[in-house]
C-alpha cells in the first residue's frame, strides 16, 4: 500500500491542528513517500523559513533509515560515525523525523518537523506517526 493524498491531508489536518492547540509555536512539515520523494508540505504561519529545508530533511532521514532522526542521531553517536559516512548529503541527524509505518509496521513515508525545540519536534513526529498508524 502506498501512502496516499488523502493519508496526508488527515495527517496534515491532525498535525495543523494539534502544533496549533498546544501553544509551543509553529512548525513546518514535510512527508515522503516510500522512496524519500517529497509529497506533502507546510510551513505554518510565522514558522521559520529556515525550518522548511529541515523537516524536509528529517523526513527523507527518517525514511531512508527507516527510524526516528533521534535513533540516528544516537546511533551516529554509539558507532562514532558521521552523516557524511552513509555518502548522502541529504540525511540530517537533528531529531523531528519519524517513519510513517501501516498497523503491520510496513514503512511507508516518513514525516519531519522543525521549527521548536529538538526534543519537541522528535515528540510531535512521534505522535504524528502514531496517529498515521491509526488510519
Amino acid at each position: 500500500m502506498l501512502i496516499t493524498h488523502l493519508d496526508c491531508l488527515n495527517l496534515a489536518h491532525w498535525l495543523h491542528n494539534t502544533a496549533s492547540e498546544d501553544g509551543l509555536g509553529p512548525i513546518c512539515f514535510a512527508i515522503v513517500d516510500a522512496q524519500g520523494d517529497l509529497i506533502w508540505f507546510e510551513r505554518m504561519d510565522r514558522a521559520p523559513a529556515r525550518a522548511a529545508n529541515i523537516a524536509i530533511a528529517k523526513a527523507y532521514t527518517s525514511l531512508r533509515m527507516g527510524d526516528s532522526t533521534q535513533a540516528f542521531k544516537q546511533r551516529l553517536e554509539r558507532e562514532s560515525l558521521s552523516c557524511s559516512d552513509f555518502m548522502d548529503q541529504r540525511l540530517t541527524a537533528i531529531p523531528g523525523g519519524s517513519p510513517l509505518a501501516l498497523a503491520d509496521s510496513r514503512i511507508v513515508g516518513a514525516i519531519g518537523i522543525s521549527g521548536r525545540h529538538i526534543e519537541s519536534d522528535q515528540a510531535l513526529a512521534d505522535a504524528a506517526a502514531l496517529y498515521f498508524s491509526s488510519l
